[in-house]
Formats: C-alpha cells, sequence, structure tokens
C-alpha cells in the first residue's frame, strides 16, 4: 500500500484510544485505594472525583483535539481528491471539445469541395476539369484571365479552410492519440483530393508570381502535409 493509499486511522490510532481508554478505567481504581504514601492520599478530601476529573480531563481533551485534527485532514484530502477529478473532468471536456471542432471544420471543408462547380462538373471533377485548362505556355493574362472564374476564388477558400484546420491541429490542447488521427485523416484528404489541382495551380502562381498570400498558405499546408 502506497503513502497515498495509506488509511487514516491505522492500527496505531486504535492502539493509543485503547490504551487511554485502560488509563482512563484504571485510574478510577488506583486513586481510590489507600495511598501507599501520605503525600499521595486523597482519600481524606472528599474529591475524589474532582482529582479524577482534573487528571483525565486533559487526556480528554488532547484525544479530542487529535481526533479534530485528523477529521480535518480526512476533509483536506477528500477535497483534494475532488478537485482532481474535477480538473480531470474540465481538462477531458476541453479536448473532448477541441476534437469535435476540428471535426466539424472538416465536415465543412468536404461540403465545400462536394459544392465546386464548373461547366458541367462539380466537386472533384469540377476542380480537376479547371485546372485541366490551364496551359503552361500562358502568359500571365491568360492566367490571369482564368482566375476570374468563381471556382478559382472557391480553391482559395478551400486552401484557407485547410490551413485553419491544421492549425488548429498543431495548437489545439488534443489527446495525443486523436491528434495522430485527425492529421492522418486530413492528410489522406488532401492527397486524393486536392493536391493535384493544388500543385498545378500553385505552378502558375509562382511562373506569374500572383496571389501572394494564397501562395504562402499553400507552402503552409504542403510543409504540413509533409510532417509526422
Amino acid at each position: 500500500m502506497t503513502n497515498k493509499e495509506r488509511p487514516i486511522f491505522n492500527y496505531k490510532f486504535y492502539i493509543l484510544i485503547i490504551g487511554v481508554t485502560l488509563i482512563l478505567f484504571s485510574s478510577l481504581y488506583i486513586f481510590t485505594r489507600p495511598a501507599i504514601w501520605n503525600d499521595f492520599d486523597f482519600s481524606n478530601t472528599g474529591q475524589i472525583g474532582d482529582t479524577i476529573g482534573g487528571i483525565t480531563a486533559p487526556i480528554i481533551n488532547l484525544i479530542g483535539a487529535i481526533l479534530i485534527f485528523l477529521s480535518f485532514k480526512a476533509q483536506i484530502n477528500a477535497n483534494k481528491i475532488q478537485f482532481t477529478l474535477l480538473n480531470n473532468e474540465i481538462e477531458n471536456q476541453k479536448k473532448d471539445r477541441n476534437f469535435q471542432v476540428i471535426l466539424d471544420l472538416f465536415q465543412a471543408l468536404k461540403n465545400d469541395f462536394q459544392n465546386l462547380a464548373f461547366e458541367n462538373y462539380t466537386g472533384m471533377s469540377a476542380i480537376n476539369a479547371y485546372v485541366n485548362q490551364i496551359r503552361d505556355y500562358w502568359t500571365k493574362e491568360n492566367f490571369e484571365s482564368h482566375s476570374h472564374i468563381p471556382i478559382y476564388s472557391d480553391w482559395k477558400f478551400l486552401m484557407a479552410e485547410y490551413d485553419l484546420i491544421s492549425f488548429h491541429i498543431e495548437t489545439s490542447d488534443l489527446r495525443a492519440t486523436e491528434r495522430t488521427r485527425l492529421k492522418s485523416l486530413i492528410k489522406n484528404y488532401f492527397f486524393t483530393q486536392l493536391e493535384y489541382p493544388t500543385n498545378s495551380i500553385k505552378k502558375q502562381l509562382v511562373k506569374f508570381e500572383q496571389d501572394s498570400d494564397v501562395l504562402k498558405i499553400v507552402n503552409d499546408i504542403l510543409e504540413f502535409n509533409k510532417k509526422k
């Protein structure tokens, strides 16, 4: 049994109580017997009860003080345990909320991705059809004209969403296993759904030095995906 698990009222305490009780009862007999020495003869005083009371009162008061101390100590320990349990519960609830927030953000990202529209295509087919129209021989004016199509703005919004999710995964208070699962989930989604169109558009952004803010977000995302 460890120190934390050791009971307050151990065998030493019970031995003390038994010993004090024996002393109290034996004193009744001892102090009512004829005295061996005259100096200790209390029989002529007529105050045997007062004598016994005067002798035993400090002992009883001491026992009472010890019991009060032990009860306070037990209450303090109980309060510490309750405080620890409460803090643990608060921490668990906080981690649960953070985990759910990231899942909600990821669901929003998937919904927005599925709602992409370009010509007669939607979702992944839409963004792939958009980037497939990009040509290596394009001039800056060609790309700028192509970037005015609404789906380009939708793609930029997806990048901002993904960057926000990665930021929350990196900085939020999460359980280690949940953080690992979330990283794996979002990275797999990027590699299967967003990697091809993102790399194609990034190539044009670098080539024509366009949308530096978006390019920074893309680079941050790619750096996040490289981490284990």
